[in-house]
């Protein structure tokens, strides 16, 4: 079985597409990597039945719609681009009233479609210039990649995320290979600011016209894949395909939540976003917590650190440095008794779907868990009980789950142990390495028994 994987990501730092080139070698005849150039990235760290192969986009000269319309024609989807890229019909797009006119058939077609959670978005305003250059890059990428990825054989194509899916449709339509679609993430709803709308709007209607092609879509998690399957009205197995790593669940130090103060345990990016002024506020209103920040830095970070010092909470909130993911787990179990995490699930369809790096790591470390409602995350803490969900983001709702922690104190090693069953429940990747390579080898059984049914 030959197999094609198209990788816009990082090969180099991307832990997650590392681990799926892995797992497919072992099962495929022979692997051909198709990515984008990165520097000082060693290919023998890989199987020997991996080739590499390094796709350099190339801009070109206005106007780029002539030889995109070409390439897209040649293939047999100009049509397709146009339901949801009208301007790829135009030599003069950066004309205002052009950009004017599909503006308004976009917004219409995307109504039309019923995404009214992207239709309804409000996004920072950005000149329509400007937002047409995003729309313009994904094209001309998107058919620079796939030009390279149709002279590559091969019987299975692996599109990692919506920016290598034109890749795989035309590889598809050349060598009728079949297309595993890993989406990822809900690119066209992401974390906000993002994207301009009228980028979010092209690419939902860029994923609706062209997730059809796809004979297997993979996703983050069980409720993003119900959503996709339900809003594209796609046919073909919807699987998850969960982001989690090798890294085993802390098992056998069972944490007895007997000390004198509660350590509340935050790691990850320090932005303002991540509301840590509004963790530290709600912690500091109790005395039988402290709280424990692992960060990357940042400027937030450091004015946090600043304030802690000026007002004398040295000995509440404390300051360790970030380790390597393999120690994540480790750390957060030995430096915590309360996992937090919060994340502005309203603000974006990805977010509300969201099953978060951090609530994976907190469940591998077998520490009950403080977290925003996603609706991944808030099925999974009421399946294991596992941990406390805040109705908002704000310091009053924090408050209220820590009262609920002390109320429940002697529960506590229950919530653990409840995290511990869910990481090996649901977060064992040899799980999904075995589901990926059955997925390549079309293994239906498997497919049948972990699609999406809802």
């Amino acid at each position: 079985m030959k197999t094609l994987i198209i990788v816009n990501n990082d090969l180099k730092n991307d832990t997650r597409v590392k681990r799926h080139i892995a797992a497919i070698a072992e099962c495929a005849e022979n692997v051909q990597v198709l990515s984008r150039p990165i520097p000082d990235f060693e290919t023998s760290m890989y199987n020997e039945k991996i080739n590499y192969n390094f796709f350099e986009y190339a801009a070109r000269e206005y106007p780029i719609t002539v030889q995109l319309r070409e390439s897209l024609n040649k293939w047999g989807i100009l049509d397709q681009i146009k339901e949801c890229f009208s301007l790829i019909m135009s030599d003069n797009y950066y004309d205002p009233s052009i950009i004017e006119v599909y503006q308004q058939k976009l917004s219409e077609e995307v109504k039309r479609r019923g995404f009214m959670e992207i239709y309804n978005r409000v996004n920072e305003p950005m000149e329509d210039s400007k937002a047409l250059s995003y729309l313009l890059f994904f094209m001309e990428k998107s058919v620079q990649f796939a030009e390279c990825a149709s002279k590559i054989e091969a019987d299975v194509v692996v599109c990692n995320d919506i920016d290598t899916l034109l890749c795989g449709v035309v590889h598809k339509l050349i060598w009728n290979s079949r297309l595993v679609y890993d989406m990822h993430d809900i690119y066209e709803d992401n974390a906000p600011g993002t994207f301009p709308h009228m980028y979010r709007k092209m690419l939902a209607l860029f994923n609706d016209t062209f997730i059809k092609y796809t004979d297997i879509v993979m996703g983050i998690s069980v409720s993003e894949m119900i959503w996709v399957k339900n809003n594209y009205k796609v046919s073909c197995p919807c699987i998850p395909m969960l982001n989690c790593s090798a890294t085993m669940p802390i098992k056998g130090k069972q944490k007895d939540f007997g000390g004198e103060k509660l350590k509340i345990y935050y790691h990850g990016i320090s932005h303002k976003s991540r509301g840590l002024w509004e963790i530290m506020e709600a912690v500091l209103s109790f005395k039988e917590f402290e709280l424990v920040l692992r960060c990357l830095p940042s400027e937030n970070l450091e004015q946090i650190k600043q304030w802690v010092i000026e007002n004398g909470y040295t000995e509440k909130v404390h300051f360790l440095a970030p380790v390597e993911p393999d120690e994540i787990a480790e750390a957060a179990h030995s430096a915590g008794d309360i996992g937090i995490h919060m994340v502005q699930s309203d603000k974006c369809l990805n977010w509300q779907f969201a099953l978060t790096n951090k609530f994976i790591e907190y469940s591998k470390a077998g520490l009950p868990i403080i977290t925003s409602y996603t609706q991944e995350q808030g099925r999974l803490v009421k399946k294991y009980r596992n941990g406390f969900i805040l109705k908002e983001n704000d310091v009053e709702s924090i408050k209220k789950a820590l009262k609920m922690v002390l109320s429940k104190r002697k529960r506590l090693r229950s919530y653990a142990e409840g995290s511990i069953k869910l990481a090996e429940t649901e977060f064992d990747w040899n799980k999904y390495k075995l589901i990926l390579q059955a997925i390549i080898l079309n293994n239906q059984k498997v497919i049948e028994e972990n699609k999406i049914t809802r």
